[in-house]
């Protein structure tokens, strides 16, 4: 499959935030590992999905807080880690590492008024604890209740005008902080299984065994060595099924619905336009 020149830039720049990212987390001494496509891509390509557009990584949510509260002063100074703290548009409960010298706006966001840099994604590793599924789906519509409100699917613009109208009093800042609060209520308990809530595919397939991340082994991945759990196997076919099997060549796309991407120019000229 011929991959387009943008897509491989793109890659490019994801991979030095990787590089930089693997610096810190070795310099702080904290674990991390590849999840997702990006597990996929190091263990059936040694490198990137040919056709994907991103880098997810997770860490445990002790090592996670830790890197989000030291990390800054450690990386590049173009590099930039995106919270609902830092960024006060940014409506994820996951972080991201952006590179503010370039652009990769999608077009959900485009309209908001954050940091649009190329990222790499960093999701929080939390304790499996059976939440009030209605709630925080309630929450989650109410932070991206744009989006939803022009959706063309009835049930997705209903519930996003109820989340409105029940969350009407709340601010971004204290939405994210209430789910987050969600997604930690059982770190303090020993618990067998632990999950990604803010995964693509939800408890029911992002739910892992505690001892799959008791430890890493490192595999290459483009020109670098990096961390994947060590029970990637174990991962990958709870989430993806047959994960060698190549998808057909239609669905061989990336994910994201960008509106601009940008490999040698600031998301900040484009706000000017």
């Amino acid at each position: 499959m011929k991959i387009d020149e943008t897509t491989k830039s793109l890659q490019k720049i994801e991979l030095d935030i990787l590089k930089e990212f693997i610096r810190v987390c070795d310099l702080l001494n904290l674990n991390y590992f590849l999840i997702g496509g990006s597990l996929i891509g190091a263990v059936r390509h040694e490198g990137f999905i040919p056709w994907d557009d991103d880098i997810d990584v997770c860490m445990l949510r002790d090592d996670y807080e830790i890197f989000l509260k030291k990390g800054q002063k450690y990386l590049d100074k173009k590099l930039f880690i995106q919270t609902y703290k830092t960024d006060k548009n940014y409506s994820n409960c996951f972080a991201k590492i952006r590179n503010s010298e370039t652009t990769f706006m999608e077009e959900s966001v485009k309209d908001v008024q954050m940091n649009h840099g190329i990222f790499i994604d960093i999701f929080p590793i939390d304790n499996l604890y059976s939440i009030n599924k209605i709630k925080a789906k309630m929450i989650h519509y109410a932070l991206y209740q744009n989006y939803f409100l022009n959706s063309e699917n009835l049930f997705k613009k209903s519930f996003a005008y109820l989340s409105k109208i029940f969350y009407r009093n709340k601010t971004k800042l204290e939405l994210c902080q209430k789910l987050e609060k969600m997604h930690t209520l059982a770190n303090d308990k020993n618990k067998d299984k632990v999950v990604n809530y803010c995964g693509s595919w939800g408890v029911k397939k992002e739910s892992h065994c505690r001892d799959d991340f008791s430890d890493y082994q490192l595999v290459d991945f483009e020109n670098i060595k990096v961390k994947i759990p060590i029970g990637y196997d174990r991962i990958l076919k709870d989430t993806y099924g047959d994960y060698m099997k190549l998808p057909p060549e239609e669905k061989r796309v990336s994910h994201h619905y960008t509106e601009v991407i940008d490999v040698n120019k600031s998301y900040i000229n484009y706000f000017c336009l």
